[in-house]
């Protein structure tokens, strides 16, 4: 069943990308060989021929609260979503395992969807700050960079940091842009649930509170 649900969750996010990115040959290339980088790295991991760096200690932590809270909590846990700890990498796992059952190698394809993920939303802020050129330049080096791909097949944080930030700093510039609300919620709330993951990334929210209460007031 680890690896059933595993390979279905590949699949899934295989047709996605095939979906979404159609009509857009160039940016499906570059997002098919970002999923394809670490979802093989997943699958070398999973083999147990090779054993990942950081693939123990904190990677095995959370996925073993992940079947925890899925196990005491259920869909309850979602009232705890936001607790003060540094868990809800577990409790979004949690709910995966309690509509599906356990499966590590799901909890890890979650990480390569956000990582693939993140590979796009590099592509989507360089163009919004610069232009076609640099965004796949940038989002090319994301794709093959060693460190993104490791932390996007293991059930860590790093990926879901990343992840987020993107997302804030995407709302971020299209609010300084556009002046659209919609994306001000976004970078707001974006930055508000990375300091579920990891509390300094606040910073990064308050910097940008500040900018626009300087921009009103002046």
């Amino acid at each position: 069943m680890n690896f059933l649900l595993g390979y279905i969750f590949l699949l899934i996010i295989l047709f996605v990308i095939l979906l979404k990115f159609k009509k857009y040959p160039e940016v499906k290339k570059l997002i098919l060989v970002a999923f394809i980088l670490r979802a093989i790295v997943v699958i070398i991991n999973q083999s147990n021929l090779v054993t990942l760096p950081d693939d123990q200690a904190d990677a095995s932590m959370f996925e073993f609260k992940a079947a925890e809270f899925s196990r005491i909590e259920g869909f309850s846990v979602v009232y705890n979503f936001f607790k003060a700890d540094s868990f809800l990498i577990s409790r979004i796992i949690s709910i995966f395992y309690t509509i599906f059952g356990k499966s590590e190698m799901l909890a890890q394809t979650i990480s390569v969807g956000l990582g693939t993920a993140s590979v796009y939303l590099v592509y989507q802020l360089c163009m919004i700050l610069w232009d076609y050129r640099a965004a796949s330049k940038a989002a090319w080096v994301a794709a093959f960079f060693p460190t993104l791909i490791l932390y996007s097949s293991l059930i860590l944080r790093e990926v879901y940091i990343v992840f987020f930030l993107l997302l804030g700093l995407i709302g971020i510039a299209n609010f300084l842009k556009k002046e659209s609300i919609s994306q001000f919620l976004v970078a707001l709330g974006s930055f508000y649930i990375l300091i579920f993951f990891h509390g300094p990334m606040a910073l990064g929210g308050l910097v940008f509170i500040f900018y626009i209460l300087l921009k009103t007031t002046t």
